[in-house]
């Protein structure tokens, strides 16, 4: 189970929008469960997004340019039994049934990140085809390390991500008068 939205200051109509300036504030949060091969495991997190997107070119049909980056919190509470491997760390159980995870851990906690990115849309307001983008993003943040069944300390990680992405679909438009709906 997920639950995710998205709060814009009002909502982006076009590709070709004049604003050079998006903010956002999403949140997510969830519950999952589940047991294979002898380990079994729950979790619940939820988190918060704050995030920007600067466009740094005129508004085209053709070719924009963008930068972003943002912040994110994740909290997590997380419980299960795994089997243990000779590092210390958790591994798959064998294919044996009879052995069972006999390591038990808990971890909660609060996780930042922040991230970093460029994009730059191609053919971005096309009847039908809404654009190429190719982006590259960077971003960095603590995750919960456990070894031997015990927490011992956050850890750091990073990634970069390179993406090429194509966008199709229908003209859909929608604009909704908030003083209306209110009435």
């Amino acid at each position: 189970m997920s639950l995710r939205t998205v709060l814009r200051p009002r909502p982006r109509s076009s590709p070709r929008e004049t604003s050079r300036l998006h903010l956002r504030a999403p949140y997510v949060a969830g519950h999952a469960s589940g047991e294979k091969r002898g380990a079994s495991y729950q979790m619940s997190r939820g988190g918060l997004d704050f995030g920007l997107d600067i466009r740094l070119t005129a508004p085209s049909k053709y070719f924009e340019l963008h930068v972003h980056g943002g912040v994110s919190v994740a909290f997590l509470k997380a419980s299960g039994a795994y089997c243990l491997g000779a590092d210390g760390y958790g591994r798959d159980c064998d294919e044996d049934p009879t052995e069972a995870g006999d390591t038990q851990a808990e971890v909660s906690g609060t996780y930042p990140t922040i991230y970093v990115g460029s994009t730059l849309v191609l053919l971005g307001d096309v009847p039908y085809f809404h654009g190429i983008s190719l982006g590259i993003h960077a971003a960095g943040g603590t995750i919960p390390r456990i070894k031997n069944g015990k927490y011992e300390a956050d850890r750091p990680w990073f990634g970069l991500d390179l993406h090429v992405t194509a966008a199709v679909g229908g003209e859909v438009e929608r604009t909704v008068d908030l003083r209306r709906v209110a009435r």
